[in-house]
């Protein structure tokens, strides 16, 4: 059962409108921007300001929190409405000095200026190298460091709002005791395979160096992967804090990630309330020969008349 309450700014009183929504839908991707609630209700004298919290359950399970962004009203007296949760507010722009920090304790400095609500951040236990990120989002700012992170450590994190409060997990604490697939939950399904973005067999990575006045070039290479592809190559420019080891380790690492093929796997199903970007599932497809646990890329949940769907896109 849909429960939607909102705390409209413009006379401080809070709405409970879950018999006027026609139909809500709650999208969300992992590590790329705030979830997002769209929703619509019937026109019945009351107009919610930009500002305005929204809370939205679903069966009692807690799915989002957030505030309206945009509203528009239809000539059937149908009014639609974006919400956002509190991500939103570092898609701001400013420059930021990265120092002697992990990912949990930037973003808790992050949110104290923004005076953002924080829950649960995992200490990932590793201190970024030292950078500027000259403007930046904030949002890309935490995303690059979670990229450290995982180039670092090997281990992925999912930044996203719980219901209200930032939170930080590792992936690998987010798997669900859920199995979506040909006897489960599934109703269709589209299965890719690409090397067209994200995936390099050769990566280099260069810096100047002040000593020689030359400039030094790290290089880690598959050769076998070129007969199959091509050579497919990734460059960057090292930070110019960065030592000798710290690139040749960066180089490795980014050949691990990387030399590999995209394989894309959309499923359209059931509704489940636990299921968002960054969650585990077991999927289990005979005619891909698939059955394997697969992270949650992004996923959108439709609530109407009283069925809930979603469409889930998984990276393999």
């Amino acid at each position: 059962m849909i429960e939607l309450l909102i705390e409209n700014k413009a006379d401080g009183k809070i709405y409970e409108i879950s018999e006027l929504v026609t139909e809500i839908s709650f999208s969300d991707r992992l590590n790329n921007g705030c979830s997002k609630l769209d929703f619509s209700y019937l026109y019945d004298g009351v107009l919610f300001a930009n500002g305005s919290a929204v809370r939205f359950r679903f069966n009692g399970a807690n799915i989002f929190y957030g505030y309206i962004f945009s509203s528009e009203r239809e000539q059937n007296n149908a009014i639609s409405v974006v919400a956002y949760d509190q991500l939103r507010y570092l898609k701001a722009k400013d420059t930021f000095v990265v120092k002697e920090l992990r990912v949990d304790e930037l973003i808790r400095k992050i949110a104290n200026y923004f005076r953002l609500r924080v829950g649960k951040l995992d200490n990932t236990g590793y201190k970024l190298p030292t950078s500027i990120k000259d403007n930046q989002t904030f949002l890309d700012m935490i995303y690059d460091s979670i990229s450290t992170t995982l180039i670092g450590t090997g281990r992925k994190y999912a930044f996203y709002d719980d219901f209200g409060s930032l939170a930080l997990t590792d992936i690998m604490n987010m798997r669900l005791p859920l199995v979506i697939g040909d006897a489960s939950l599934a109703y269709g399904y589209k299965y890719g395979q690409s090397i067209d973005d994200n995936t390099y067999n050769l990566i280099k990575i260069s810096k100047d160096n002040e000593t020689t006045g030359k400039r030094d070039v790290y290089i880690a290479q598959d050769s076998s992967a070129f007969n199959k592809w091509g050579i497919l190559q990734y460059f960057e420019t090292a930070d110019k804090n960065a030592n000798p080891e710290q690139i040749k380790a960066k180089v490795n690492a980014l050949l691990k990630l990387m030399n590999s093929e995209t394989k894309t796997l959309s499923i359209e199903a059931l509704g489940d309330t636990r299921v968002r970007a960054g969650s585990g599932i077991l999927v289990s497809i005979s005619d891909l020969g698939i059955n394997q646990y697969v992270i949650v890329n992004s996923c959108k949940h439709i609530f109407k008349n009283n069925i809930h769907t979603m469409s889930l896109e998984l990276m393999l």
